[in-house]
């Protein structure tokens, strides 16, 4: 994958920055660990812009539940997303390079009980499904159906399965 051209450097534009203004949002971006620890001289932002990189010294998961919507391309981290019933933005902006380039999807990247969003593939588009998701998040019964797909317990006691669990096989 062309490291140059990542999701977090194609969100780095005066649309983006202008939408972000106008509806006093923030966007929060984290590269995958891979491009943060390989590349961190080309994670270097503009000053005075609503666009936040955050690095390694924050956890995946702290920033995902501060977030009000999710916009990622093939990343697997809306799995995790989808526990919080929020909003979720498929942004493929370079979908058939990176199907050449690097490997199929596991699954059907355009069925929305697996993927359980808008897919765009420019700013415009991006921009646009933005505006919707911070009205009405109309979603909901699709993220429900990718929930029951991928996430077999969701009550929050996981950490307890999994502290019983280590405990029987210790004993």
């Amino acid at each position: 994958r062309d490291t140059k051209k990542n999701m977090n450097n194609n969100l780095d534009n005066k649309e983006i920055e202008n939408f972000l203004v106008k509806n006093n949002c923030i966007l929060l971006s984290k590269n995958h660990f891979f491009y943060e620890n390989n590349y961190k001289n080309y994670l270097i932002r503009k000053k005075n812009t609503n666009i936040f990189n955050l690095r390694n010294e924050f956890l995946t998961q702290e920033i995902l539940v501060v977030s009000d919507i999710l916009i990622t391309d093939y990343s697997g981290i809306y799995f995790d997303f989808l526990l919080l019933n929020k909003p979720i933005i498929f942004y493929a902006y370079d979908y058939k390079k990176y199907i050449k380039a690097n490997r199929d999807i596991n699954f059907n990247y355009f069925d929305s009980s697996v993927t359980p969003g808008p897919k765009v593939y420019n700013i415009k588009s991006l921009i646009l499904e933005l505006k919707k998701k911070l009205l009405n998040n109309s979603d909901i019964k699709k993220i429900n159906l990718a929930k029951d797909k991928f996430h077999y317990y969701k009550d929050g006691k996981n950490c307890e399965r999994l502290l019983r669990y280590i405990s029987r096989i210790i004993k």
